[in-house]
């Protein structure tokens, strides 16, 4: 196989089918969650359960999963665990037993961090060697997936298509994608040793730095996904909205965040990396606040769609720099990070429930999104003076 270069469009291509695969096949079978349930005969306390439990796996296994993508390489992990992930997908939709259930979503949690890891340091690299950054749109990629990946899944389901049907099917449609993509990746890690080398030894992931990793992605993590969750609820609950207009709440959200992703490359290559990453997260805490805060449908979707669109330019930066930090292993950069973005995925739905059932939708929303907002600063300041040029 030719030696590809990290700059090569071949490359951005293949790294682009690797993030749309990875949110296709979670799409693909969390869209259909209740036949899932209805099948294993499981109640919604056992469901969240293993839900739970598989989230608990992936966050345990970051940190391990970043020495793995270090010592096998981000192309040889992408493709293995991608190719598992896709495998396993159909089991979902087969069985009939809860403990199959169970163990089908430990090791779709598994495969899922070690895919994400090894196709975040593809793309860290891909990024780092262009004029133009390209990681907003490589992530955005990964958002269309997740939205087709979706869309089809219910367009099945209301077409009674059976789900094991469903899911073989588009096992293999990805199986076929992942191999594609496979050829493409980078088959060394270059440009991240390029980086360990100048540092001129490796720089030991102390406790300070660990603390940041996971901060950053944890708080990074909150302010994307607190106001995507819970914006139909904001208007339902708070503003007595019917369905259809409570729906739009998060559909103003994920428009501001795609189309943010989309030009997001382009407002970086012209004004900077760290003016249009501080001013995402300000515009973030601003149009949260606003949808939090004034009590009428029409500021609260404008404030979603505000944002969605700062937002989406804040995570996938994060993704690239925590793969960059000079005289640490990419691979255990993201590790850690990942770690502290999965502990928040555990945590953080249960904090703002809690805030919400006591003082509303809205007031949760402000105090959980302030609070990261509030860490988040710092920690990006931070992470973009370790991974900026000197």
């Amino acid at each position: 196989m030719p030696t590809v270069r990290p700059d090569d469009d071949r490359v951005l291509l293949a790294v682009g089918l690797m993030f749309f695969v990875n949110g296709a096949v979670y799409a693909s079978w969390i869209a259909r969650l209740p036949e899932v349930q209805t099948r294993t005969g499981l109640s919604l306390q056992g469901l969240g359960l293993l839900l739970s439990a598989a989230g608990i796996t992936g966050t345990l296994a970051s940190v391990a999963a970043g020495h793995v993508v270090d010592r096998f390489g981000s192309r040889a992990v992408t493709v293995a665990a991608g190719l598992f992930l896709v495998a396993i997908v159909p089991i979902v939709g087969l069985t009939t037993s809860p403990w199959v259930l169970g163990a089908v979503l430990l090791a779709l949690a598994l495969a899922d961090t070690l895919t994400d890891l090894g196709m975040n340091v593809q793309a860290a690299q891909v990024n780092a060697a262009r004029t133009k950054p390209v990681i907003n749109r490589i992530h955005g990629v990964w958002s269309i997936g997740t939205l087709l990946g979706g869309l089809a899944a219910s367009f099945l389901a209301a077409s009674g298509v059976a789900l094991w049907i469903h899911l073989s099917v588009a096992a293999v449609v990805l199986l076929v994608a992942v191999v594609i993509a496979g050829r493409s990746l980078l088959d060394h890690d270059d440009v991240v040793e390029d980086v360990d080398r100048s540092a001129g030894s490796s720089r030991r992931l102390g406790a300070g730095l660990v603390v940041l990793l996971m901060s950053v992605g944890w708080f990074a993590l909150v302010i994307e996904i607190v106001p995507a969750e819970w914006s139909t609820l904001r208007l339902s609950r708070d503003l007595g909205a019917s369905p259809g207009l409570a729906g739009l709440g998060f559909v103003a959200f994920v428009a501001g965040m795609v189309s943010g992703r989309l030009m997001g490359d382009e407002a970086m290559h012209r004004l900077g990396v760290r003016p249009i990453m501080l001013g995402g997260l300000a515009l973030s805490l601003t149009g949260t606040m606003v949808a939090a805060t004034v009590d009428a449908s029409v500021a609260v979707l404008a404030g979603f769609a505000v944002a969605g669109l700062g937002t989406s330019v804040v995570y996938p930066q994060i993704y690239a720099r925590a793969a960059r930090i000079p005289g640490v292993r990419s691979g255990r950069g993201l590790g850690v990070m990942s770690a502290g973005m999965r502990f928040g995925v555990l945590v953080t739905p249960v904090v703002t429930g809690f805030i919400a059932d006591r003082r509303g939708v809205g007031t949760a929303l402000a105090i959980v999104v302030g609070i990261a907002g509030a860490v988040l600063l710092p920690g990006i300041v931070r992470l973009l003076r370790l991974t900026s040029p000197p």
